[in-house]
């Protein structure tokens, strides 16, 4: 049995649900899923600020967890806090976007992301940058707003969607990711011809191949910290104490 610890690392705890349902229908029986959503911040990540706020989130999110997971899945498509959750954890820690773009890469053709949210174009496309894909990359393809707003209306985004894949086939893209949790089942329901990942499902494949727990690396800066939750600040302690 798997034990996955989905990890929201903003503060809607629907859109937390909305994944988790999502994550489950991709999963075996025998694997036990468990969430925890971020105590402050946003309740969407949309801008860099945000992110930036998500990423300390998403360190406080695992200290709080209620047990220790076998594997974290990361569930914020660009993922915050992805390096700083495996200095921190013992065990894999996976992230949407890697995931994803690791997925796109194994068709050896060129891809693309379609997304909700201006401002994610160039933070995405700094994410693909680090993850160094071989294959080609044809950019990313965004309309404005909010990817919760979506959970709650996904009829209104499918039109939309569609027009971005359009643009992004026009473009020379083969695979097209969903990039975002809030997209995730949609899939199904886009009319452009196109390959088409789901961004949870290719991080709960990834989560589910994952290597085996590993010691985390020793956080050895911790003097004089001040201001974190006492859930992060002995998770940060222990480790000191363990290097």
């Amino acid at each position: 049995m798997r034990r996955i610890l989905l990890l929201n690392p903003n503060t809607n705890k629907a859109m937390t649900a909305a994944m988790r349902a999502q994550a489950a229908t991709h999963l075996p029986p025998e694997a036990e899923l468990t969430t925890v959503t971020g105590s402050f911040g946003f309740p969407g990540v949309a801008t860099r600020v945000a992110y930036a706020v998500a990423s300390h989130a998403a360190l406080d999110a695992y200290a709080r967890r209620e047990s220790d997971p076998d594997v974290v899945l990361l569930s914020c498509f660009g993922d915050p806090g992805l390096e700083a959750l495996r200095e921190l954890a013992p065990c894999p820690v996976v992230g949407l976007a890697e995931a994803s773009i690791r997925a796109a890469d194994r068709f050896a053709d060129t891809f693309a992301i379609i997304t909700v949210g201006l401002p994610w174009i160039g933070m995405l496309e700094e994410c693909v940058a680090a993850a160094r894909p071989a294959s080609g990359f044809a950019g990313v393809f965004a309309v404005d707003g909010a990817g919760f707003d979506y959970v709650r209306s996904p009829e209104t985004v499918l039109g939309a969607l569609d027009g971005l894949a359009e643009q992004a086939v026009a473009a020379g893209a083969c695979t097209l990711i969903l990039g975002g949790g809030a997209l995730a089942g949609l899939k199904h329901r886009l009319h452009t011809p196109a390959r088409y990942i789901d961004c949870i499902e290719a991080a709960v494949i990834a989560a589910l191949a994952a290597d085996a727990p590993h010691a985390g690396t020793a956080v050895r800066q911790t003097a004089g910290s001040k201001g974190l939750s006492a859930p992060l600040a002995a998770v940060i302690d222990g480790l000191a104490r363990s290097a």
